[in-house]
């Protein structure tokens, strides 16, 4: 079950963030990828970087087979990153201008694999957030922003040291993960203390009871009345979890009312 929602900041001319989602043999893929709004190509480099990332991952992963995937998955990840940033990068020098350099296709990346087997595997390059909600309905961090020198500052795609940016981590016992740029992770992530909101539990429960599309226009109907409020940048969120809950949807105040549209 795939849920999103994507929007221009208010004091942008365009939208730089991009979303995907693919399914290919037991894996189902969500993506989203933030173009650095300071650059004239970020989102062409975010468009690049998830059309490389769905051509690669599937025969990367094809390799693996089916047998000891997750043990294997978890002695390869510094090799899997390398080789999809490098995939990355070459895919933005095939495209770019002669004259551009590779730096004006700047992106973040954030993508989240779910395997029928019951693992994640996930991927987070840069700012923005990845939330999720464990086997017991309660929201955790599974991986925050990776800020420069200055709050505003962050590091992409096209960077030299991206493979050694990209972090990649294995999980299992998780119901779902929310995917968020780093416009709402506003609502969503307190750089405080690194905890995210109780609201990813209220999504997840409203997702699965009253559907994934439904729940698109809710989350575009939030993005715009609090989000967006709140920061210059583009926002962007993908929630995803497998149809099969691993424990019963809990009843009682998280229960969705079906004439509202805000969460």
């Amino acid at each position: 079950m795939i849920s999103a929602a994507r929007m221009r900041g208010r004091t942008h001319d365009r939208c730089d963030d991009r979303i995907l989602h693919r399914r290919f043999g037991p894996w189902r893929l969500a993506a989203l990828a933030d173009g650095a709004g300071s650059k004239p190509r970020g989102g062409t480099g975010a468009s690049l970087a998830l059309r490389s990332l769905a051509r690669s991952l599937p025969p990367l992963l094809e390799l693996l087979g089916e047998d000891r995937t997750e043990d294997l998955l978890l002695s390869q990840l510094e090799a899997l990153g390398a080789l999809l940033i490098d995939e990355i990068q070459s895919t933005v020098d095939r495209h770019r201008a002669d004259t551009a350099p590779r730096g004006d296709y700047a992106a973040t990346l954030l993508f989240a694999l779910h395997h029928t087997g019951g693992f994640w595997l996930l991927g987070h390059l840069g700012d923005g957030v990845i939330g999720g909600i464990d086997r017991s309905w309660r929201p955790r961090l599974l991986s925050g922003p990776e800020n420069g020198e200055f709050a505003n500052e962050t590091f992409f795609c096209t960077d030299r040291d991206a493979a050694e940016r990209l972090r990649l981590s294995l999980h299992r016992d998780l119901g779902s993960v929310l995917l968020m740029s780093d416009g709402p992770a506003t609502l969503f992530y307190r750089r405080t203390d690194g905890s995210v909101s109780p609201a990813l539990r209220s999504l997840a429960i409203w997702q699965r009871k009253l559907g994934a599309q439904r729940l698109s226009g809710i989350l575009r109907n939030n993005l715009r009345r609090h989000a967006l409020p709140r920061t210059e940048d583009d926002c962007s969120l993908i929630l995803l979890q497998p149809r099969r809950p691993l424990l019963p949807v809990p009843l009682g105040k998280s229960n969705p009312k079906p004439h509202k549209e805000t969460a």
